[in-house]
């Protein structure tokens, strides 16, 4: 039988991304069938919490990307194309989505293809369709998944103490505050603490001296 078969693959080229960053997919859409594709082909990408990127037309780069158009509403991204792809040909296209500041744990981004005149595929495919992906053709045709992704981030903890059970009326105590980052990264930016002194206790206003 004479027909295209459509493929997807994604990727970033990267096992982690940074949390306040960017991060660049490039999509590779496949032809294995013996003809080539007719008709449209959509690709529908479903970014997971904690990416985040523009809505409406999104920027493209890549071989191919002049002939996609890819619009983005909400953390999906909806991309089309009627240029035939040969047959064991491929179209390759890329965006750029951002990682939300203050993400953590992992990112897992799936994908999938259809249409394009393949009579297996033939359906475009949804963000419901394409959030359910888990990898290469599962759980159906023209899934794709990159990820899961760690996440590069700072992870701020503090922990303050006087070691004493017990302060004297009239006298002072020394509290030493231990600013931690848990995290796989360095801090950047600014890091504030804020104490609290509670009624009783007393320091001068302005300057404080710290050992």
């Amino acid at each position: 039988v004479n027909a295209p078969s459509l493929g997807l693959a994604k990727s970033n080229g990267s096992a982690s991304v940074t949390a306040g960053g960017t991060t660049t997919y490039t999509l590779t859409v496949s032809n294995s069938g013996n003809v080539a594709t007719s008709g449209t082909i959509t690709v529908v990408d479903v970014l997971p919490a904690g990416m985040t990127i523009a809505a409406g037309a999104v920027t493209l780069g890549g071989a191919q990307a002049a002939n996609w158009s890819c619009i983005a509403a909400g953390q999906n991204i909806t991309c089309t194309s009627a240029t035939a792809i040969a047959a064991a040909g491929n179209s390759i296209f890329s965006f750029t989505p951002g990682i939300s500041a203050g993400t953590t744990g992992t990112l897992t981004n799936p994908a999938k293809v259809g249409g394009g005149g393949d009579p297996t595929n033939p359906a475009a495919p949804t963000p419901a369709t394409a959030g359910v992906c888990t990898g290469t053709n599962v759980p159906s045709e023209g899934c794709a998944v990159d990820g899961p992704d760690t996440v590069n981030a700072p992870s701020l903890g503090l922990a303050k103490s006087n070691g004493s059970a017990s302060v004297t009326a009239g006298g002072t105590t020394t509290y030493t505050l231990t600013v931690s980052n848990s995290g796989n990264v360095a801090t950047s930016g600014t890091i504030t603490v804020v104490d609290v002194l509670p009624a009783g206790m007393t320091i001068a206003a302005g300057a404080v001296t710290l050992g």
